[in-house]
């Protein structure tokens, strides 16, 4: 069966940013976090971590729209990898359109994250997030 790609809107909820829309094109195989996921998130993190000042991996960063929102909030090294190119040039697109600092590269995770523990490479904290988009 075919895979149904839709498009959806994302928002950047918070820092410099702040309401900007950003429309995710329908060749990307993957849908945004949620608005209301997404303030959970940084409600928790906000808690514990002073993210402005680290270094964050966002792993299958899909539309980057948690990269976004973490360049939007201040944080300072944002690296987002994910395996499909459409992805990342979209990401790349956005980033430059916005002047937002990420560095986003097409890898499969398994590598780059054997080439971060070779090179002894930190984040303060590496998101994982993995949406499943099927046809039924």
């Amino acid at each position: 069966m075919k895979s149904k790609y839709f498009q959806f809107w994302m928002r950047i909820i918070s820092g410099s940013k702040k309401s900007i829309l950003i429309k995710a094109p329908k060749n990307l195989p993957v849908r945004p976090t949620t608005d209301k996921v997404k303030e959970s998130l940084f409600n928790i993190i906000s808690n514990r971590y002073d993210y402005k000042n680290c270094a964050v991996l966002d792993v299958f960063s899909g539309t980057g729209n948690l990269s976004f929102e973490f360049s939007s909030r201040g944080c300072l090294e944002i690296d987002s990898i994910d395996n499909n190119q459409n992805c990342i040039n979209f990401i790349n697109k956005k980033s430059k359109e916005l002047n937002l600092n990420i560095n986003s590269v097409k890898i499969d995770y398994r590598l780059y994250l054997k080439k971060i523990l070779k090179n002894m490479i930190s984040y303060l904290l590496i998101l994982h997030t993995v949406s499943i988009i099927m046809s039924i």
